[in-house]
């Protein structure tokens, strides 16, 4: 037995050194315990969380020995770019937003000319730092230039709370630029309905640009496929996943304590400057109709709850608005994005942010998550973003145009 022990090693570790590029291998996942276990373990997670009946996971060089000790059943899906030699790719020397991936500082910049531009309707407050010190800011887009509670409706939108999901920020981008030219145009390409176009008027947006800029950052600086934010856990372990911090649901299923994992929930809920940071500034506004936290990838609307299976109190309405995001963006590009609760829909996912801001505000909170379905994944190639833009721009004036049904 002992001979056979150690042939057992050799014959694992020829097997983990045969392993010499990075690849994505799916995973069957069966139940809630072995969902737990992926979730628990080191590899990184290539689907946007953790679902049943499978789950994609990144296995680098010398990693399949995590892959093997899952003990699930496994296929390999197809191999993948080096995450560390993205920063290496040329750039070209003009850029638009529509056509390119921007860095943080672009993108910033580009939320910057605009509130040059137009400042009788946008400002902007810086709202927290993330844990390396870069400024976490909320731009607003509102008739008024004066923050007023006296505002029937309040809209957020969140972009860039995981690193790799470069589509997120470049869709934020998009549908701040088009809210601008809305309110320009007295909102008639919204509806010509004269008392909607006036509600619309009195709402205030909010965009938060990048929620996670040191994260999305390191993914241009280091590692294309980072998830979380840049805290240092361990001496060897760094990140939270900041869709895992919010105070609803904090420590439950779809998230771990391991810090290794790419759903490391933190040691407690708003354990993370950047999530304290969303949370006091929505709270010092007091109010909130509507909210969307636009991710990538696999094409679904997704509503709560996520850390449990039961159905939302309000979730009649948030799936006939759901559904009526859905039939909006179909009507762009033919996409048909799958739409329902996250927990029934994927898996359990608990500490996100759409579930916190439905139980304290009672708004209407949206995950969006942007194309592909799975061929590309967070690698979303550039001549996709300018209909991926469009898409989500349509599903935002669904949901907006629905404010006043609640």
């Amino acid at each position: 037995m002992r001979g056979f022990g150690v042939l057992c090693v050799l014959a694992l570790a020829a097997w983990s050194a045969a392993q010499d590029s990075w690849a994505r291998y799916r995973v069957l996942v069966r139940n809630a315990e072995e969902a737990q276990r992926v979730s628990d373990c080191e590899l990184g997670l290539f689907s946007e969380q953790v679902s049943i009946p499978e789950t994609d996971l990144i296995v680098g060089p010398q990693e399949q020995y995590k892959l093997w000790a899952l003990q699930l059943p496994y296929t390999k899906i197809s191999d993948l770019p080096n995450p560390y030699g993205w920063n290496r790719l040329p750039r070209p020397r003009t850029i638009n937003y529509r056509t390119a991936y921007y860095r943080y500082d672009e993108i910033i910049g580009q939320y910057e000319e605009w509130r040059a531009q137009f400042p009788q309707y946008v400002t902007r407050q810086q709202i927290g730092s993330s844990i390396q010190g870069r400024p976490i800011w909320a731009y607003r887009i509102s008739r008024s230039p004066v923050v007023s509670t006296s505002v029937r409706h309040v809209f957020m939108v969140n972009c860039g709370i995981h690193a790799r999901e470069w589509i997120s920020p470049a869709v934020g981008l998009h549908v701040f630029r088009q809210l601008i030219d809305s309110q320009i145009n007295g909102f008639t390409d919204f509806t010509t309905n004269f008392s909607l176009r006036t509600m619309l008027r009195n709402a205030d947006y909010y965009f938060i640009p990048v929620h996670n800029p040191d994260g999305y950052e390191y993914t241009w600086t280091t590692n294309r496929m980072w998830r979380k934010n840049r805290r240092q856990n361990t001496s060897t372990t760094f990140g939270v996943d900041l869709n895992r911090n919010f105070g609803t649901g904090w420590g439950g299923a779809g998230s771990s304590g391991n810090p290794s994992s790419d759903t490391y929930r933190g040691t407690a809920a708003f354990s993370e400057p950047e999530s304290r940071a969303i949370r006091d500034h929505v709270n010092r506004i007091g109010k909130l109709s509507a909210f969307i936290d636009f991710h990538s990838y696999g094409e679904y609307i997704l509503w709560p709850w996520g850390y449990t299976l039961d159905l939302a109190p309000g979730d009649a309405w948030l799936r006939a608005s759901g559904l009526a995001m859905k039939t909006a963006i179909a009507a762009q590009h033919g996409h048909q994005y799958t739409a329902g609760p996250t927990a029934s829909t994927l898996y359990l996912a608990s500490g996100g942010t759409k579930d916190w801001y439905y139980a304290q505000f009672d708004a209407a909170s949206y995950t969006v998550e942007l194309r592909d379905t799975g061929q590309n994944g967070f690698l979303l190639p550039a001549s996709q973003i300018f209909d991926t833009q469009n898409e989500a721009w349509a599903g935002f004036k669904a949901l907006a145009l629905r404010m006043h049904l609640r």
